[in-house]
């Protein structure tokens, strides 16, 4: 089975292993698993990096290879001894005015590709800057709703990994409370659902356990206990509500919201979901937070 994310890397790096000799393969630079399948490939490679003094990007351009960089708040590619300034980082919708950094590793990545198929820098950001996050554009990827007085975010983050992701850009936001909604994955390891738990401890005030439909082997008294399990090695003192269904948790979101409170919601069932805030939103979904 794949248990260990070496292993999940590994069938991954089907995808770009058959990238045809005259593509490219875009990888991230910042990533040490990523960044070794450049020895398993025979197609041309492409870095993307965070960090604008990567020492595996520099070494790859000084050699003539194409990057892309977050440098000082600017997109930008490296071609050889060539330096293209796509753009602000801040400026494009997707990035939250800059406080999604994952959002913005995404947008060097896309750059990236299409400046690969020689499409103009202005282009590339014009596309950029005219991608408005939703959920008719992105569905379930940090869809912000502004009510009256408080934001419900619907993100489909599942795993550890995820809720890191997004922590940065959560901890940047002001607000009186933060709520999240979580669940566990029944065919996920033990260790990694307590995981789940333990990041979402790190990150929120009080949180929601909701069951999905499809426990996966698993029974709800065993993921309900990982789940506790996971947050009490954070916090024993945390703030935790069990709610059985998914559309039950959301409902409990939005009648217990407090004014300045951000509740986000890690949505298995998005559409549902999506529709379920949207008839209590009196707002359309919001492209731009403030930050603190």
């Amino acid at each position: 089975g794949i248990d260990t994310i070496e292993k999940l890397a590994m069938v991954k790096s089907t995808v770009v292993e058959a990238v045809a000799p005259d593509g490219y393969a875009i990888l991230n630079a910042d990533d040490d698993l990523v960044y070794d399948l450049h020895d398993k490939l025979t197609c041309n490679i492409a870095y993307f990096s965070m960090n604008s003094e990567n020492e595996r990007v520099r070494h790859h351009v000084s050699k003539g290879g194409m990057a892309a960089i977050y440098e000082n708040d600017f997109i930008t590619i490296l071609k050889g001894k060539m330096i293209f300034r796509i753009g602000r980082a801040s400026q494009v919708p997707i990035t939250f005015n800059g406080a999604a950094t994952f959002n913005i590793a995404n947008v060097l990545a896309a750059s990236l590709a299409a400046f690969i198929q020689k499409i103009h820098p202005r282009d590339i950001m014009e596309a950029l800057n005219t991608f408005i996050p939703g959920p008719e554009t992105i569905p379930g990827r940090m869809n912000v709703f502004e009510f009256a007085s408080h934001k419900v975010i619907v993100d489909y983050a599942h795993n550890p990994h995820g809720l890191q992701s997004i922590a940065g850009f959560l901890q940047s936001l002001q607000a009186t409370r933060k709520v999240g909604v979580i669940t566990g994955v029944g065919d996920r390891r033990c260790e990694d659902i307590k995981a789940l738990a333990s990041e979402a401890a790190k990150i929120f005030d009080e949180i929601i356990i909701r069951h999905d439909d499809d426990l996966r082997g698993r029974t709800v008294e065993e993921l309900d206990r990982l789940l506790t399990d996971g947050i009490r090695a954070i916090d024993p003192e945390r703030k935790i509500t069990i709610i059985d269904s998914e559309i039950q948790a959301v409902e409990e979101v939005l009648r217990t919201a407090v004014p300045g409170s951000v509740s986000v919601i890690f949505a298995d069932d998005v559409s549902a979901v999506i529709a379920q805030v949207q008839k209590s939103c009196n707002k359309k979904p919001a492209a731009q937070l403030e930050v603190a």
